[in-house]
């Protein structure tokens, strides 16, 4: 076991990419349930368990639009173009999956992962093609689920990080009547206001803003997005000499050890505002401009 204060081993966690998120979770449940943080601890319950109906207010960072297509038996899949008053209803998703149930999504698909639409959205879209119809279907970027996993450990890592500077540790695996009481000025955290990559993402604004800007392998091109992104040149460098080391990954978002430890710093940097990005977006951002320079 760490010596080091359950805080600190919270944070270390919440800044290793590749740390099993259900090690993360039971390490964040565990601290919120003994700082008694009922915020924090509701958010990191529906993480692990799922957001058990549609009334719950899900985080802006689960809810994503699609990418609608036919299935046309000569051409394969090809775009389903909505009318503009119905685009938006057809195609946003509401993510209320736990995340170990989202872990075992990914693990079992490639680059995009189908969504079963309502059987009345799928009567609808039948209907209006007419005499010939194709049947629908709804993608998922694999990579809007992977921002939902980074934004929970922004989440964590931003919370763990505001529990230090206020002096709230847990040494010997415990805190003091002292740091509870300091924790609770730490309840106004807001989980549902974290900006995640929400909105448009396999709709392309994440995914089209990197591809017109990072070229596969073409680290110029990574280096400069990354500027625009307020990166300094140092973090930049270190990103270069982690890319060279490691070997090239071969599935989306499943970097090397250096270049994940990088990722880990900036999100840390981020939380801290030592760079020009915000936590919010930092993980998913990141994440995107390098898978690009990957080719993925």
């Amino acid at each position: 076991m760490s010596d080091e204060p359950l805080v600190i081993q919270l944070q270390q966690l919440a800044s290793d990419t590749d740390c099993d998120i259900e090690k993360l979770l039971n390490k964040a449940y565990l601290v919120a349930s003994k700082l008694e943080s009922k915020d924090f601890l509701k958010f990191i319950s529906s993480e692990m368990k799922g957001y058990t109906c549609k009334s719950d207010k899900l985080p802006e960072y689960r809810i994503f639009l699609g990418d609608l297509k036919a299935q046309n038996p000569y051409h394969g899949l090809i775009p389903f173009i909505l009318p503009e008053d119905m685009d938006d209803m057809v195609r946003r998703i509401y993510c209320f999956q736990s995340l170990p149930s989202l872990k075992s999504v990914i693990d079992a698909n490639s680059d995009n992962i189908e969504y079963t639409l309502p059987n009345s959205a799928l009567s609808l879209l039948m209907e209006m093609q007419g005499d010939f119809p194709m049947m629908p279907k709804l993608l998922i970027s694999k990579t809007s689920i992977i921002s939902i996993f980074h934004a929970v450990r922004e989440a964590i890592l931003t919370w763990s990080l505001d529990l230090e500077r206020k002096g709230v540790l847990g040494e010997s695996f415990r805190f003091t009547l002292q740091e509870k009481t300091a924790a609770m000025s730490n309840q106004t955290f807001h989980i549902a206001n974290m900006q995640g990559v929400a909105g448009n993402v396999s709709g392309g604004t994440v995914n089209q803003q990197n591809a017109m800007t990072v070229q596969t392998a073409n680290f110029e091109s990574l280096a400069n997005h990354l500027r625009q992104k307020g990166i300094g040149d140092d973090d930049i460098a270190d990103l270069k000499q982690a890319i060279d080391q490691d070997p090239k990954p071969e599935k989306v978002g499943v970097f090397g050890g250096q270049v994940s430890a990088w990722l880990g710093s900036m999100i840390t940097k981020a939380a801290t505002g030592a760079i020009g990005i915000g936590v919010g977006v930092a993980g998913t951002v990141l994440t995107e401009a390098i898978n690009n320079y990957y080719g993925f």
